[in-house]
């Protein structure tokens, strides 16, 4: 009988006839007792099939039960009782044959053996014995059946079967022992001995004293009668001790295997042990049939336990069970026997009687009954590739289930199952034997039957010998053949998008093709499959889903769904129908009936895989709205989908151009809730379709805005915005097209470049933007200003103030920006001039370009920041003049100029900025020990040093910074302001360089600390630092500009500070007179300001102007303000004392002395002069008391040393308070 798929089938092969043999490796084993609530079926198919009930069931009548003298399976250890000799070197063997007997003594040349305690008379003894390579005179076994003493090591003496010898071929023999010593051969076997195969060996002493040797390859195979017999004298006891002697080298001290000892009195009863259906492949066979198989008639090949008596054997011994006798009957063997009926049987299940017969012992069998099937032709479908793993776990093998889906009854004798078909792809037989498989039956194939054992309710499981290795890593093919050469089923996995990484693949739907990836499914089991029973995956029941609907083409709609559709349902009247609304989509609800929209014609079209073509009678028309009704269609499992209506506007898409399609807002640097992202404009009157285009940046390839793969097209419509960004981005407006890329390009904070391309295409749009054009913070974009403009202009770009407009029109979009402007026009050197404007110019429109009058020429080979065509376009020009230029203030006038948006300017104005020079700007403020909050309840300052133009001109900032002094290999340490490009510092004005890490002014320390307004009065440089680096203890403090031209310089000490304040923290030091030397000590002092400093404002002490000397030619001293007040209230608190000398070479001595002439502060001590200078007199001792209110004397003394002259002056100061 067939494999059931909803029980186990039991197996019963008469243990009570001989040594218990299970069928070759499918689950179970012989049980000893019978199965409830199942039919029993005694399966006799043990000898050469692959499965038990493949051909037939019996129902005979019981022989006597025989009771073996001994029957041992060496499960467990030899029993010390009933086995003695080397115990301890022989062990169970629970390996690939469980129940053996492994031999393993010490890996030294020698001999073991394993011999019963008791003699026994028997007339049977049989057992399994298998030799793990080929035998010679030093490694094979000798199996004594009726040994003497027991004691096989010494001299033993009786009947052997020896297991080989020195050269080929090799036998078994039967030998007669003596004393150790063989004195004759009596048998020698037909088969000869292969290496590492077991072998059954069965000896019989018949009645009348005959020895017969039976063999048999492999342990579940009945043993076959050899053709040599002996006689055993009558002075021979055939009773003695059984045992196994082994001789063996070092090499092969554990390579002998025992098993399956049966020792008995009496002979095995007469019964038919092998039962099975010829389908013509056995003609090979030494014992098979002489008929040529045709497919017209049955035959049937019976195997005998014992040889029956020859005379016995004709058609008169058989019959079916209702009286056909078979017409010819032919023996290959004496214990095998073919039956041949002329005409086929039909299918489904017969029973073949077998009468009594007597065997060659003079036995009488009982009549016995036998059950086979007779299978049905296989067409394709019947069998079907149920479930497979290809890439098992380790505990688990590979295997492939099989299910009988029709009504047959289905023999696999002779079927194939092969992977993909290459050259060296073998023929892989499932099984050279009957194989019935029922309607609705399970079969599991693998390689290792054992470990499926392992997994529950695994059923129907068989160990194919060669059984497919599938590819794990790359597609391969399943294909089931039958026996001849159709093909049944078959299917090719692909395993990156099919699954099945150590868990099986189990089908969804019998009914569906098993070549469609859809009707496979990863197994929901916790066992990782489900092999020999039901699938846990089960095919869909929801309806499919219309995923999309391509409407790029003008003659042709692709729809895609969900699943795969029956293509037959797609043939239904009004399956798919479209409408043309017109205009816009007002159509009634489907419920009454009505339709105002014009239907149009369509064919349907399935074009493979999920998609569907529908061709439309006309062609769509741009701009007009569609409306697309779908219904009754359904997926390959027979589910229908509900009426869906999908409205689309058509548009015919234009080809791409440069500046079609821009780049409008770009987020570099995320935040905790703004991913980066890029914004797109559609400023063309074209539509495009997003799905070819891509964005990118310099490093790495691009990225597919919309999913090139998609049916649905992504129309981009004129004046329409678009946003491609990471995942997570919020876009406010939902009806803006929006792209969650993950995949999005990781945009750098310290400039990228980004370029827009439709593929096959150039570059519509690129942008190369820097931190310093702004959205260098956190979740801060960058924003585009004029569509119109050039893109890669800086001026073109603002930041965002705290936040971004992804989706929506920018915050700094400017429609009609205001006419360009003439930023700078910079000397660069005696002859050149550099003109920066507010935007990108076209050079070639640049018209009466003067200076001073003088005309300039462009240096055309000279264009910073180009763009546009043939690069005409930047923002920054390069001019020379015909006469060298003079360093004076003067203006450059444009007379007009065409921005890169066509747009004109007139008029244009700049003064000439210069480098500056040693002396042009002086430091005249220092804030080196500002307030923390640690300190003081005011607001935290932050560290800056002031500097003021002195020299009439506009001077250039961008390359001015601050440093300290060289170290010992002449480097300096930079600190360089942020953004002071374009920067001008005109004549009298202040800057301020400060540091801070906030780029926006009215966020910064010192603008929070000060009364300051970024307006443009002052320049504010900021270092983007916390700190200067200003140290507390004194610092030298350089202003260089470019390649170290030093323009100002102070060594600052904190003893400069005003002797009588305790605490100077938050106090700058202010330079008092702009024509004192920067060095000087006197010419510094505390700023008297309540905010601690003025910075960007004139100093709170600085000295008051007009005090007289300049226009006086007399020598001579002049003291201003006179009096004075050193009371620190900002006003008079310094006393000035202006000289003027007859020539430039003194040195001079200043002294103060109160009215009654006691001399009270030194101002200067031998001090090189020229001819007119300034000192200054805090009010102070030199001791730094303050002294009282008074009349003091000012005494200055002028030595010329070389020429002997002398000048003394005096003037009288009073010392001054406020009451």
């Amino acid at each position: 009988m067939g494999l059931r798929g909803d029980h186990l089938v039991t197996l019963l092969i008469h243990c009570n006839a001989g040594p218990c043999r299970s069928d070759i490796r499918i689950r179970g084993s012989c049980l000893a007792e019978e199965p409830k609530g199942i039919l029993l079926i005694l399966l006799l198919v043990c000898v050469t099939l692959g499965l038990p009930g493949l051909a037939s069931a019996s129902v005979s009548t019981p022989a006597d039960e025989l009771v073996p003298l001994l029957q041992t399976h060496f499960s467990e250890p030899p029993d010390a009782e009933l086995w003695q000799g080397d115990l301890t070197w022989f062990r169970a063997e629970p390996g690939f044959e469980p129940g053996m007997l492994r031999l393993d003594a010490p890996s030294d040349p020698g001999r073991a053996y394993l011999s019963t305690r008791n003699p026994y008379s028997a007339v049977h003894w049989e057992w399994y014995l298998r030799q793990s390579f080929a035998p010679s005179n030093n490694n094979r076994a000798f199996v004594f059946l009726n040994e003497a003493s027991g004691r096989l090591d010494d001299e033993p003496t009786g009947l052997a079967i020896r297991t080989g010898e020195n050269g080929t071929p090799k036998h078994f023999r039967l030998l007669h022992y003596d004393k150790g010593a063989s004195i004759a051969e009596w048998i020698q076997s037909d088969i000869a001995i292969q290496a590492d195969t077991g072998y059954r060996i069965r000896v019989l002493l018949s009645p009348d004293r005959q020895l017969h040797l039976y063999i048999a390859e492999g342990r579940n195979r009945v043993p076959l009668l050899q053709t040599e017999t002996a006689l055993l004298p009558e002075s021979m006891d055939p009773g003695g001790h059984f045992g196994f002697l082994t001789r063996y080298t070092a090499t092969r001290s554990d390579q002998f295997y025992f098993s399956d000892v049966w020792i008995a009195d009496a002979l095995p009863p007469p019964r038919i042990a092998d039962f099975a259906m010829s389908s013509g492949e056995e003609l090979s066979d030494p014992y098979g049939h002489p008929w040529q198989y045709d497919g017209s008639g049955t035959i049937i090949t019976v195997t005998f336990e014992v040889p029956p008596d020859p005379d016995d054997i004709g058609v008169q011994l058989f019959r079916l069970e209702d009286g056909t006798r078979p017409d010819e009957v032919h023996c290959g063997h004496p214990q095998i026997c073919s039956i041949r009926f002329s005409q086929p049987l039909p299918s489904g299940e017969h029973r073949l009687v077998t009468d009594a017969y007597s065997t060659i012992y003079g036995q009488r069998s009982h009549r016995e009954a036998h059950s086979f099937l007779v299978s049905a032709a296989a067409g394709p479908g019947d069998v079907i590739i149920n479930e497979f793993m290809y890439r098992p776990p380790a505990s688990m093998p590979a295997y492939v289930e099989l299910f009988n889906r029709s009504d047959k009854v289905l023999n696999l004798r002779n079927w194939r199952l092969q992977r993909r078909a290459v050259s060296t792809e073998p023929v892989r037989k499932i099984t050279t034997q009957d194989l019935f498989l029922h309607p609705g039956d399970f079969l599991v194939l693998t390689a290792d039957a054992s470990l499926l054992q392992r997994v529950p309710g695994a059923e129907q499981v068989m160990e194919m010998e060669s059984f497919p290795r599938f590819n794990i890593a790359s597609s391969d093919e399943i294909r089931l053949f039958s026996n001849t050469d159709e093909v049944i089923d078959s299917l090719q996995y692909q395993p990156f998008n099919w699954g099945g990484f150590e868990v099986a693949l189990e089908r969804k739907s019998p009914d569906v093709p098993g070549w469609i990836p859809e009707n496979w499914a990863e197994s929901l089991s916790e066992h990782g499959g489900t092999p020999g029973h039901a699938n846990s995956v089960r095919p869909p029941v929801t309806p499919p889903e219309l995923l999309s609907v391509d409407y790029s083409q003008p003659a042709a709609l692709t729809l895609t769904f969900s699943r795969l559709l029956d293509p037959s349902s797609l043939t239904y009247p009004g399956a798919i129908r479209l409408l043309d609304t017109g205009d816009t989509y007002t159509r009634a609800h489907a419920k009454t009936g009505l339709e105002t929209f014009r239907e149009i014609a369509v064919s349907v079209v399935k074009t493979g895989g999920n998609s569907v073509s529908v061709i439309p009678g006309e062609q769509l028309q741009h701009g007009v709205l569609y409306v697309l009704i779908i219904s009754d269609i359904r997926d390959l499992f027979g589910n229908p989908i509900g009426e869906t209506e999908k409205a689309f506007r058509y548009y015919e898409t234009g080809l791409p151009e440069a500046g079609d399609i821009i780049i409008n807002e770009v987020l570099y640097r995320p935040g905790p809730d703004n991913p980066r992202f890029i914004e797109i404009l559609n400023r063309s009157e074209k539509v495009f379709d997003l799905r070819n285009w891509k964005i990118g940046r310099s490093l790495g390839s691009a990225v597919s805005i919309a999913d090139p793969e998609s049916d649905d097209p992504v129309f981009l419509i004129p004046n329409e915005l678009a946003v491609v960004s990471e995942p997570g981005l919020t876009v406010k407006n939902k009806e803006i097209l929006h792209f969650e890329i993950p995949a999005f390009p990781s945009l750098s904070r310290f400039g990228d470049s980004i370029y827009l391309i439709r593929e096959n295409y150039p570059a519509t749009d690129s942008l190369t933007y820097l931190p310093a054009w702004g959205g260098n913070r956190d979740g801060i974009s960058l924003e585009r200003v004029d569509p119109d403009g050039a893109t890669n202009d800086p001026s073109n770009w603002r930041e965002h103030p705290d936040g971004h407009t992804a989706g929506m029109w920018n915050h700094h979009f400017e429609s009609r920006p205001e006419p360009v402007i003439l930023l700078r026009a910079a000397q660069i050197d005696e002859i050149h001039v550099e003109l920066s404007f507010s935007r990108f110019v076209s050079l070639s429109s640049l018209d009466e370009v003067t200076l001073g009058g003088t005309p300039l020429q462009p240096a055309i080979s000279y264009i910073k920041d180009k763009s546009g065509p043939a690069n005409n376009y930047g923002s920054v020009f390069l001019f020379r003049s015909s006469e060298p230029i003079k360093r004076q203030f003067q203006m450059v006038r444009i007379a007009s100029v065409t921005d890169y948006a066509g747009r004109p300017a007139v008029g244009l104005t700049s003064p000439l900025t210069f480098l500056p020079e040693p002396g042009d700007m002086v430091i005249n403020e220092v804030m080196y020990q500002p307030i923390a909050a640690r300190y003081s309840t005011r607001p935290d300052q932050s560290e800056y040093v002031e500097v003021y133009n002195r020299s009439g001109l506009p001077l250039q900032m961008d390359n001015v910074y601050l440093h300290d002094r060289p170290d010992k290999e002449g480097l300096v340490r930079k600190l360089l302001p942020a953004g002071n490009d374009l920067v001008t510092l005109m004549p009298e004005q202040y800057a301020v360089i400060f540091a801070d890490t906030s780029h926006l002014f009215r966020e910064t320390r010192l603008s929070r600390a000060f009364p300051l307004s970024d307006t443009g009065q002052a320049l504010f440089l900021r270092v983007d630092r916390q700190t200067l680096g200003l140290s507390t203890q004194g610092d030298q403090v350089y202003v260089s500009h470019g390649g170290r031209v030093i323009l100002d310089s102070l060594w600052y000490l904190p003893s400069w500070h005003n002797p009588n304040l305790l605490d100077v923290r938050g106090i700058s030091l202010e330079r008092i007179d702009f024509d004192l030397p920067t060095g000087d000590r006197t010419n510094w002092t505390s700023s008297t300001s309540p905010d601690g400093g003025t910075p960007a404002s004139p100093n709170s002490v600085v000295a008051p102007p007009g005090s007289g000397i300049e226009g006086n030619r007399d020598t001579g001293l002049v003291l201003a303000p006179n009096p004075f007040s050193p009371n620190r209230d900002g006003t008079d608190d310094h006393l000035v004392i202006h000289y003027r000398l007859d020539g430039p070479d003194y040195l001079i001595h200043a002294r103060v002395f109160d009215r009654q002439g006691r001399h009270v502060r030194t101002l200067a001590d031998g001090m090189l002069s020229g001819r007119t200078g300034k000192l200054i007199w805090d009010g102070r001792t030199d001791r730094g008391i303050m002294n009282r209110a008074g009349i003091y004397i000012i005494h200055l003394e002028a030595y010329n040393r070389s020429e002997g002259r002398r000048k003394t002056y005096r003037a009288v100061a009073v010392l001054a308070v406020h009451l």
